[in-house]
């Protein structure tokens, strides 16, 4: 009974977040940030999208839910491959990372300490636990999603294969959102391009086609 509810939970986030995914991208990752922590009853829960293209990621998209100093969240842009940082260690080295005590001092697969006195959001936010996971399309990252708690809290199997599966949805989401924008771009260029040429075959001067382009 329980599994079947938690079936049917994500399947209608998947919808939800599938439907949303013409909404800005910010706005889209505070709702998978939110559905992330309702998929397992967590208090906070951060969503850093990221440009493997560019190798960067998106400071001006993050999602985040229920954290006490949101504006504060922030991370480095710093390019994929540079060593430090638990969401860097997950775009690179390991698709999902399990914390189910920060006082032990090491992930539960032993393969990267953990130092709140270094990672600062952990001090700050009071994260006592966490899983952190790859949003990734066809092996490409399109993000990092930490879900947190703040006291110690021990990932079961059944919550892990839950919150996987959502990563794999908001993966998808965040993609859609992505083609979307660049596709909306790419007709307001192509829609300039048609203009400027409308203007120059009734021959209207330069300084009269930069003042009906600043127009609209």
């Amino acid at each position: 009974e329980k599994r079947a509810a938690r079936e049917i939970q994500l399947r209608k986030a998947g919808e939800r977040i599938t439907q949303n995914a013409a909404l800005p991208l910010g706005a889209l990752t505070n709702q998978i940030a939110e559905m992330a922590c309702d998929i397992l009853g967590a208090p906070c829960a951060v969503v850093y999208p990221y440009y493997e293209e560019f190798g960067v990621y998106d400071v001006h998209s993050i999602g985040a839910y229920g954290l006490t100093h949101p504006k504060e969240t922030t991370i480095r842009a710093k390019p994929r491959g540079e060593t430090g940082g638990t969401a860097n260690f997950i775009l690179t080295q390991q698709n999902r990372l399990v914390v189910d005590d920060v006082r032990r001092g090491w992930s539960r697969e032993n393969t990267l300490e953990i130092l709140p006195r270094v990672n600062k959001f952990l001090t700050r936010e009071n994260v006592q636990a966490f899983v952190g996971l790859r949003l990734q399309i066809d092996q490409e990252p399109v993000g990092a999603l930490f879900v947190n708690f703040r006291e110690p809290h021990y990932f079961t199997s059944a919550e892990l294969d839950a919150i996987q599966i959502f990563a794999s949805q908001a993966a998808v989401a965040i993609h859609q959102a992505r083609l979307l924008m660049r596709g909306e771009k790419e007709q307001r260029a192509n829609d300039i391009m048609s203009r400027i040429t409308q203007m120059i075959g009734v021959k209207t001067s330069p300084r009269q086609i930069l003042e009906d382009l600043l127009r609209g």
